[in-house]
């Protein structure tokens, strides 16, 4: 069965995010849409680092990343820490507002192993940054507000959290926003 046959699913591989990063990211939202502009908020619960997105996939190629996925050596556990706020493309047009990691060395290696297991079924990617989407930007009115925001939380650790396992997620896309589901988890070292 080819993908244009049958039923497809949105499915993309991630980290959750600990319950104490939420929270901290929920406070650093509330102050975000205090600046002019239209936000579209992801969900405390919602965030997580996207490791692959998998796009709209057959069962049957869901299966098989599946079985690549669990006989890939995805490495031990690790701690990161969540740090600095970015924007997407760029300062002159901005899509997106997210918080980075201090240091990307284990969260990249984990990236490049899980790229490699399933470079049969999925392309290659060229440009990764682990980051948790905060916001998507409609449109912004105060660009001094949200320089003055970004400026006074780029050096903030909002806290340090463990990374234990990749989870692959359904993404149904409804009116009031994604809706995740777990497919299924894999475990660190």
């Amino acid at each position: 069965m080819s993908d244009s046959e049958g039923v497809l699913r949105r499915a993309f591989l991630g980290i959750p995010v600990s319950r104490e990063i939420q929270e901290k990211a929920a406070l650093i939202q509330k102050e975000l849409f205090q600046i002019e502009g239209g936000w579209k908020q992801v969900k405390p619960e919602n965030l997580h680092f996207t490791i692959k997105f998998l796009g709209e996939i057959s069962e049957e190629k869901l299966e098989k990343a599946t079985e690549k996925i669990a006989s890939a050596d995805l490495g031990k556990r690790f701690f990161v820490k969540v740090k600095k706020l970015g924007l997407f493309p760029n300062e002159n047009y901005i899509t997106v507002v997210w918080l980075g990691l201090e240091d990307e060395e284990q969260i990249f290696y984990l990236h490049k192993q899980i790229d490699f297991a399933l470079s049969k079924l999925f392309p290659l990617e060229k440009d990764f940054l682990a980051h948790l989407t905060l916001a998507r930007v409609k449109y912004i009115k105060d660009r001094e507000g949200l320089r003055k925001f970004l400026d006074r939380y780029q050096e903030t650790i909002l806290g340090e959290m463990e990374v234990n396992k990749v989870v692959l997620y359904e993404s149904r896309l409804e009116k009031s926003g994604p809706i995740y589901s777990i497919i299924k988890e894999f475990e660190l070292k």
